[in-house]
């Protein structure tokens, strides 16, 4: 997976938590960052849709 490397801009986003309870294991058991997952799931659902 890329790493998001540069400026960035903060975004407050809120996740079930069920949703959240997986994402934190992924990310303990990958070694990726919650911004690198978030960042790829956004880029995947815009190029998907159509953003």
């Amino acid at each position: 997976m890329k790493r998001y490397r540069g400026p960035a801009v903060t975004k407050t986003v809120q996740i079930q938590a069920q949703l959240s309870d997986r994402l934190t294991g992924f990310v303990n058991n990958t070694g990726y960052t919650v911004k690198d997952v978030m960042n790829k799931a956004v880029e995947e659902f815009l190029k998907k849709y159509g953003g």
